[in-house]
């Protein structure tokens, strides 16, 4: 497909530019933006490469940056996830296992709960876009974008990975900046699990409660078909 009217948020230059796409680098090619001025933030670039990970990593990065960032990490029951938990979170007596419970709860009842400050579900990982843009304008599928011929992918992780650099041939640019921040606390999953496990069992709330990773499951097996589509057959693939 011709890259008429294809407007994507990046950061490069006008020959080849990266897409900008939340828990997908975005903070490593802002500080790159900042620290470059070769670079610009543009939305027109001759070519674009498209970062491509694990639906449901990225998925799961942005539910716990919504859930533990932005709702737990201020609050004592951050001091939660340096341990595993005991056996039962409705049988300890700990008042911490509470208030957790108490969050969770608050946090579940409906998807709108859990969009109200970073737009998980909108700008994480929107149910209609890969790639899209800080005002939510501008958005493409994943599937749409790989019909473009000037729309390259590859894998996140290839940000670190100096050939990649020297594909871009950004000439003052030495490295991509990949620092890890709020990386996920050890025992984070372990709770939610435990909390879902227990709400089967009846053991947590009355309440009808959502579960975002089954909620969205059909979409986050989908988004994965045809990344993994990508991955093996697409002519634009970057494997370094």
């Amino acid at each position: 497909m011709e890259s008429t009217n294809l407007f994507i948020e990046s950061i490069g230059t006008k020959d080849i530019a990266i897409a900008r796409q939340l828990r997908m680098g975005s903070y490593s090619l802002d500080l790159l933006l900042k620290n470059n001025s070769s670079l610009e933030f543009l939305t027109d670039a001759k070519r674009y490469v498209v970062l491509l990970r694990d639906p449901i990593k990225r998925f799961k990065s942005g539910y716990y940056h919504e859930v533990y960032v932005h709702r737990l990490k201020n609050t004592n029951l951050k001091r939660f996830f340096n341990n595993p938990p005991t056996w039962s979170l409705t049988k300890s007596k700990d008042p911490f296992y509470k208030e957790f419970i108490n969050v969770m709860i608050e946090l579940h009842q409906s998807i709108s709960t859990l969009i109200e400050s970073q737009l998980i579900f909108n700008k994480y990982f929107n149910v209609n876009s890969w790639v899209i843009s800080e005002d939510q304008k501008i958005s493409h599928s994943l599937e749409t974008l790989s019909e473009y011929d000037n729309v390259y992918f590859t894998d996140l992780k290839n940000l670190s990975n100096p050939k990649f650099l020297n594909y871009l041939n950004w000439s003052k640019v030495t490295e991509i900046p990949f620092p890890q921040l709020n990386k996920t606390k050890e025992y984070f999953w372990d709770f939610i699990d435990l909390f879902w496990k227990e709400y089967k069992q009846g053991k947590i709330t009355d309440k009808k409660l959502i579960n975002p990773l089954e909620f969205y499951k059909d979409f986050i097996d989908k988004e994965q078909t045809i990344v993994s589509n990508i991955v093996k057959k697409h002519k634009n693939w970057l494997e370094f």
